[in-house]
């Protein structure tokens, strides 16, 4: 007769682990954000991005600019909440509002590299 499977410590690290990126990506509203952003079109995604770009192009805090998709009737506001500087390249932090079937809210931050294009940061 075989003895029973018991957890290692490393299995009960990986389910903690596990646990608690799912609990403060839920907490965040990242969780709500991975189902919006999967039910976007190509298009929804583009004039998303494109939103994205013209507040941050700009760089004037408070700048928003909105989109929608008429077909698919999504729609979405890019808001520039701040400019700052990290590691000597310009940054601003987005503000994303996304209405698929429900209203999700989520912020995330730019920074310019080098080659002028924007890249998010964490």
């Amino acid at each position: 007769m075989r003895a029973p499977k018991t957890l290692s410590r490393l299995d009960v690290s990986s389910a903690l682990i596990v646990a608690l990126v799912a609990a403060m990506l839920q907490a965040q509203g990242t969780w709500s954000l991975g189902r919006s952003l999967a039910e976007l079109s190509a298009t929804d995604r583009e004039a998303m991005v494109r939103a994205r770009g013209e507040v941050l192009d700009n760089l004037m805090p408070g700048a928003a600019s909105t989109w929608k998709d008429e077909k698919t009737g999504h729609l979405g506001k890019a808001h520039l909440l701040r400019v700052y500087e990290k590691n000597g390249m310009t940054c601003g932090e987005v503000e994303h509002i996304v209405k698929v079937q429900q209203e999700s809210r989520y912020v995330i931050s730019f920074c310019r590299i080098s080659d002028g294009t924007w890249r998010a940061v964490f």
